[in-house]
């Protein structure tokens, strides 16, 4: 077993024009390796605003409402929040819309990795579903994801450790982990939980990074994981990316909102 020095929670607030990391450690201590990705090629890939910059990706789900991790709405209220939909562009086209409210798993600690970092979020007024917006498909309640599942994951994080955030939607190609080679890797620091799923590539240097918090994890165009922390920097290799498992939280999805 691995032991994870340092751990950070993928979002990032842009304060007076400059992007910066806010870590959540035990110790307090782009998309990494990616390619652009086409236009309309993931129209439920939505941007999190707060305070009018880029915090964190999310996933819409319905009309209404957008899927994400519970961190990016930790602090904040609704009237801070809105999300950018239908560009793959942060700046440039798409439509904007207003979060009214979220909800955060109540079982959410944001001192505590072990899991539940998983938050729905209303948004007014609501998507008009075309090419480059789209409803994502949700896993069935427990379904599983085989271990050595080719995935992908896409956001406008951090291009590398230290910053700064991609103007242009960024993907990367990952292999999803067994929970077991998971569990081994993080356990003598944190408790993973079946609720957790892991992906990375075994050469290391593609993956999630700051401001990729709350964006999915896709295997077969399915959404199976909502990125939610990192350890050793980002895209570290051995130490594979962090994300809660959907499929743990379908029903609680649906008693939410409806979906």
């Amino acid at each position: 077993m691995k032991s994870a020095a340092s751990f950070v929670l993928l979002f990032a607030f842009a304060l007076s024009g400059v992007a910066s990391q806010h870590y959540l450690a035990y110790s307090r201590s782009k998309i990494v390796g990616g390619t652009p990705a086409d236009d309309a090629e993931y129209p439920s890939q939505v941007s999190l605003r707060a305070l009018g910059s880029h915090s964190c990706g999310a996933t819409i789900i319905s009309e209404s409402w957008i899927l994400t991790a519970a961190h990016c709405v930790q602090g904040l209220l609704p009237s801070f929040l809105a999300v950018h939909a239908g560009s793959n562009h942060l700046i440039t086209n798409g439509t904007t819309h207003d979060v009214i409210r979220f909800i955060k798993h109540p079982g959410f600690n944001f001192s505590d990795f072990a899991s539940e970092d998983i938050a729905v979020a209303e948004v007014y007024p609501p998507f008009v579903f075309s090419e480059a917006a789209q409803p994502v498909q949700l896993p069935a309640q427990d379904a599983e994801t085989p271990a050595g599942s080719a995935a992908v994951v896409v956001g406008w994080g951090f291009v590398d450790v230290n910053g700064p955030v991609s103007p242009s939607l960024l993907e990367v190609d990952q292999i999803v982990r067994s929970y077991q080679e998971c569990y081994d890797i993080y356990s003598v620091d944190v408790p993973i939980t079946q609720a957790q799923i892991c992906a990375d590539v075994p050469e290391g240097g593609k993956g999630v990074c700051s401001g990729d918090s709350g964006g999915p994890l896709y295997v077969d165009g399915q959404i199976v994981g909502i990125v939610s922390w990192s350890a050793n920097g980002c895209a570290a290799q051995g130490f594979p990316g962090v994300f809660t498992r959907v499929a743990s939280y379908r029903d609680w999805i649906t008693e939410n909102t409806g979906v």
